[in-house]
């Protein structure tokens, strides 16, 4: 499934390839025609920036892809104990490749000694080895802030794709939480973030645009990435914490308002052992503690 590989993106050390296994959805089998169409998909998702060197890339790049399984490449930095989300658009980049029946590597850019791979993604123009043959390099937009700056680990304001650096909850908030300007632009991140189909965006984007209070594209951008990085687990997850924030859940009739609220004797647990849970407004649970 598309959201182990993801998870297992989350961590890079040395060098990682993916070979070609069933992964995402059924509909995202390899294929002869999913191959040929690959770069002109990418580009009109908006998902590949440049190519390079230019016309090569352009001319000769897709005869090589339809020719058969090709190896494509993205280096990371390591010096972290995880990718963050301004690496997110090269690993869906890298998962785009593999759905099409390619092979794909994530590696430290020092780590790579052997390039049989004459493809290359990122953000960044950067230098494969030279092997005697062609070799090609696509990049991919660079992610910012709302104010213009760099969302990556430098910056300070990073959103990890590991659990324990920023929890399922935080990350699923923090594309909830993004600006209309960035979910509705002409390149919106519901076809950059996720596998949903160009189809599939524009009738989730024209339900925006009716009624934007709802902020429906934003909920869908945030399950559909969430889901991509944490599993269908981590999104259930997020969503009980949001359930939580946005009053649905009360405990012995008083309202719960902070999700990592500790349970207190005499308030939250009473004097019998028992919580009065309610979820919603028809769902109601006793809880009996067995040690207080």
């Amino acid at each position: 499934m598309a959201a182990s590989v993801a998870r297992s993106c989350c961590r890079v050390h040395s060098r990682v390839v993916f070979r070609k296994t069933s992964y995402l959805k059924a509909s995202l089998h390899c294929s002869p025609s999913r191959r040929s169409g690959l770069l002109s998909s990418l580009y009109n998702r908006g998902l590949l920036k440049e190519s390079f060197p230019e016309h090569a890339a352009q001319a000769e790049l897709p005869d090589l892809l339809r020719s058969g399984p090709q190896t494509v490449y993205c280096g990371f930095d390591p010096t972290a104990d995880s990718l963050h989300a301004g690496n997110l658009l090269a690993v869906v980049g890298l998962l785009h490749f593999r759905a099409a029946g390619h092979d794909i590597i994530m590696i430290s850019p020092n780590a790579l000694k052997n390039t049989s791979c004459r493809c290359q993604i990122g953000v960044y123009q950067g230098c494969l080895q030279k092997t005697g043959e062609e070799v090609y390099g696509l990049t991919v937009p660079l992610v910012t802030t709302s104010m213009g700056d760099k969302l990556g680990k430098t910056a300070g304001n990073a959103v990890w794709l590991n659990r324990d650096k920023t929890s399922p909850f935080e990350f699923y908030q923090y594309f909830l939480r993004l600006p209309d300007n960035s979910v509705e632009r002409g390149v919106t991140y519901l076809k950059l973030f996720t596998f949903l189909s160009l189809a599939e965006v524009e009738k989730v984007m024209e339900q925006q645009k009716q009624d934007p209070g709802k902020r429906i594209a934003h909920k869908r951008l945030a399950a559909e990435v969430t889901k991509l990085v944490h599993g269908k687990e981590g999104l259930e997850s997020a969503k009980r914490y949001q359930m939580i924030k946005d009053g649905g859940v009360r405990i012995n009739h008083q309202r719960a308002a902070n999700p990592e609220q500790v349970l207190v004797l005499g308030q939250h647990i009473l004097s019998n052992g028992l919580s009065l849970i309610r979820v919603g407004k028809r769902n109601f649970y006793i809880l009996k503690w067995l040690s207080m």
